[in-house]
């Protein structure tokens, strides 16, 4: 594993990965990105919940309906984005107090 880990980390310094550096964790919002977009998570409550957010919202007859489940969307996505980063991190701090 000692040799996988230095040849990888060799690799990485000689063909650096690309982030969006203006965020504070670069390199976990890349995973979640490339997580979130070919595994996406959806349950029967999630299911229900986006259904009954459409009925609510439509009996208001609102005219920027589209607007408003695009901004419910984006928290939703960003309050997941962060649950992802911090159950890696978790990992991570797992991983270093194991290998102690």
């Amino acid at each position: 594993m000692k040799k996988y880990m230095e040849a990888l980390t060799s690799y990485l310094q000689e063909n650096p990965i690309t982030f969006d550096t203006k965020t504070s964790t670069p390199c976990l919002e890349a995973l979640w990105w490339h997580y979130a977009g070919f595994h996406p998570i959806q349950s029967e409550k999630t299911k229900n919940l986006e259904i009954l957010i459409h009925e609510k919202i439509g009996r208001h007859n609102l005219s920027n309906t589209d607007e408003v489940l695009d901004l419910i969307g984006s928290l939703c996505s960003e309050y997941e984005k962060l649950a992802f980063i911090a159950g890696m991190k978790l990992g991570m701090q797992l991983m270093m107090e194991v290998e102690k």
